[in-house]
């Protein structure tokens, strides 16, 4: 309140980076901290990180799965200051090694690097609808099977009309340069 206070007699803005919940949890370890309600009462722009299903030590899949992103922004719109809201999405690859898990971490790759990635080891990557994403797999040369999931083009305007849709007041992106150029 403070700082916002602060920023506006300023003429500055607030903008804060908030994980993605589906709904009020008390004591959920990552988003029972952020009280949506407050913090947009406050700041001018909550961009919800809205990925992390899956991450570098979890098992493999889709960063953002669809299913999920369509829950948090369905809880979004219950939500007083809808135009606060930003719908932040990551633009990068997850390869994870032998199943993943915190012995076998996640590599985070660029959307090129993963085509490059799929073409070199001469597989074609599948479409999950239901994630809305890809993936692929492939063995490296010490023959440790790797899946890699990612998003492209398609699948990231798909969530932009999901934002634009429900009325969010915008989307946001981790990070400009490397994404699918489409």
């Amino acid at each position: 309140s403070d700082l916002a206070a602060q920023l506006h007699a300023e003429n500055k803005t607030l903008a804060l980076a908030v994980s993605a919940k589906t709904a009020d949890v008390p004591n959920h370890p990552r988003s029972t901290f952020f009280d949506y309600n407050s913090l947009s009462a406050q700041a001018d722009e909550l961009l919800v990180m809205c990925w992390g299903v899956h991450w570098a030590t979890s098992t493999p899949g889709a960063q953002d799965d669809m299913t999920w992103v369509r829950q948090v922004v369905a809880y979004l719109t219950t939500l007083p200051r809808l135009s606060k809201f930003i719908l932040a999405m990551q633009l990068y690859a997850m390869d994870w090694p032998n199943g993943g898990g915190s012995a076998s971490p996640a590599t985070a790759m660029e959307y090129q690097d993963a085509m490059n990635l799929a073409a070199s080891e001469d597989v074609t990557p599948t479409y999950d609808s239901t994630a809305d994403a890809w993936t692929f797999s492939y063995s490296d040369a010490a023959n440790v099977p790797h899946t890699v999931w990612y998003t492209d083009s398609s699948t990231e305007a798909d969530r932009i009309s999901l934002a634009h849709e429900s009325g969010l007041g915008g989307i946001g992106v981790w990070r400009l340069g490397h994404e699918d150029q489409r």
